[in-house]
């Protein structure tokens, strides 16, 4: 019960662009129930919003892990991914000129 109620209110911090709140909720759900897809989709959408891209796709793969058909998170995590070699292939493009 008290991990849907974190993960609720999670969701509502992250929809009013309450990221640092929206964390410490999605946390506390993972902390009652490390297993808690939901709890990993929430942090990855708020590690997205914050530009670490590495960490979404880990909470995402662990989304997907705890919920194997879960297609937004699967769909959250191909647009990381997509991110990530986006950022991969600029930084060679700087170091290489």
């Amino acid at each position: 019960e008290k991990v849907h109620a974190h993960y609720g209110r999670g969701l509502l911090q992250y929809r009013l662009g309450r990221f640092k709140e929206a964390r410490v909720d999605f946390e506390r759900a993972r902390a009652l129930e490390p297993g808690h897809a939901p709890a990993h989709y929430g942090l990855g959408l708020i590690a997205i919003q914050e530009g670490h891209v590495a960490e979404a796709i880990a909470h995402y793969r662990e989304a997907i892990r705890h919920s194997p058909d879960w297609t937004d998170a699967r769909a959250a995590l191909e647009h990381a991914l997509s991110l990530d070699r986006k950022g991969q292939a600029r930084e060679t493009e700087i170091r290489h000129g």
